[in-house]
């Protein structure tokens, strides 16, 4: 097989293979995620993890509720 060839094998609609991995999430619902000012849905934001690898997510659910409750009273102005 020629290198060309080989390398087609590799390539699946213009991109290498390992980065084809099938998510819940769009590659824009996540540029949009870790771009935005506010924080995501939570459970956008739990799939992340998810998707991350992260096997404990007790810590980052707690944080995102402290965050999101810091956010809604930045909000209210309060």
């Amino acid at each position: 097989m020629q290198l060309a060839e080989r390398s087609k094998d590799h390539m699946v609609g213009g991109r290498e293979a390992h980065d084809q991995v099938e998510t819940p999430l769009s590659r824009s619902s996540v540029s949009e995620m870790l771009r935005r000012p506010k924080l995501p849905p939570l459970d956008r934001y739990l799939t992340f993890l998810k998707i991350c690898k992260i096997r404990n997510v007790e810590p980052w659910r707690f944080t995102w509720q402290r965050l999101k409750m810091i956010e809604r009273h930045e909000r209210l102005g309060a």
